[in-house]
Order: structure tokens, then C-alpha cells, then sequence
């Protein structure tokens, strides 16, 4: 991605990263407000650190947003097929999914609290191999008022 497309606060996020990267972090989240360009600046993340394959998992609506502004190849999941495919049986999720990535993208990450939806989450974040394991969402808490005070940054 040519950077110079990015717009300057774009560009200071992207410069907030380098730091984290640089002083040795290898999970973040990123906070910003709906239509800023999150998907844009993980993009471009993805671009620079990937060095392997990148998973994204997020809702059915944000497939659209990937598959408009992401350039880096990358495997898609709903929060539903993921769990699905860990239900249906774990030691083939584990199989697929552990060591096999390089960025996992978590978009929707306040969504990421929902009881079933976290367990496959948790297993990847905690199992697998991966290099970075990035969270984005405008805001960090759920919405549906079960978890409402929970933070799902952490």
C-alpha cells in the first residue's frame, strides 16, 4: 500500500504500531471510531510485519470492508464458522489453525467476549505460533448488556 494514500492520523497510528512492534509487543489493540480506516491501517500493518499467512476473523459485514480495502492475501472467518469449526471438532481446529498464521486480525473485537465465540479465540491466542495478535474495534466493550463493563481489549 503506498502510504502516502493514508491520511496523516492514519499514518500516526501506523507510527503508534512501529513503537509497539519495535519495543517487543506482539498483541495490541486498536481503538478507533467507526469509518476511520481500521481495516486501512491493519492493511497496511499486514503488509509490513506479515511475514506468513494472515487469519482474520469478524463479522459477516466486515468481510465487505476486507475484501474492499485489504491488498495482503489473508483467510476469512465469521465468529460463527470459527466456533463452529472448534465445536465440530477441536483437534482438527487445532490442526488448521494452531502454527499456521502470522498476523491474526480479531476485527469486531468487542464481540470476541461472547462466551462461545471466545473459546476458539482464547485457544489460538494462547496455543498457537503466531507473530501478531492484533484486536480492533471502535469501542472495547460488548453491546449487548450481558458483559456491558468488561473490557474486551484485554
Amino acid at each position: 500500500m503506498d502510504t502516502k494514500k493514508l491520511r496523516d492520523y492514519q499514518k500516526d497510528i501506523l507510527g503508534e504500531i512501529d513503537s509497539l512492534v519495535e519495543s517487543g509487543e506482539r498483541s495490541f489493540f486498536l481503538q478507533s471510531a467507526m469509518g476511520t480506516g481500521k481495516t486501512v491501517c491493519l492493511n497496511a500493518f499486514c503488509e509490513k510485519y506479515a511475514t506468513g499467512r494472515v487469519l482474520v476473523v469478524s463479522t459477516r459485514d466486515g468481510e465487505i470492508a476486507f475484501t474492499r480495502d485489504f491488498t495482503v492475501e489473508y483467510n476469512f472467518f465469521t465468529y460463527d464458522k470459527l466456533y463452529s469449526l472448534y465445536k465440530e471438532d477441536i483437534d482438527n481446529f487445532k490442526q488448521e489453525f494452531l502454527g499456521k498464521y502470522s498476523v491474526i486480525v480479531i476485527d469486531e473485537a468487542h464481540r470476541s467476549g461472547a462466551e462461545l465465540y471466545s473459546l476458539p479465540l482464547k485457544l489460538l491466542k494462547e496455543e498457537g505460533k503466531w507473530d501478531f495478535f492484533v484486536g480492533a474495534s471502535a469501542h472495547v466493550r460488548r453491546m449487548d448488556q450481558v458483559n456491558s463493563v468488561e473490557d474486551m481489549a484485554d
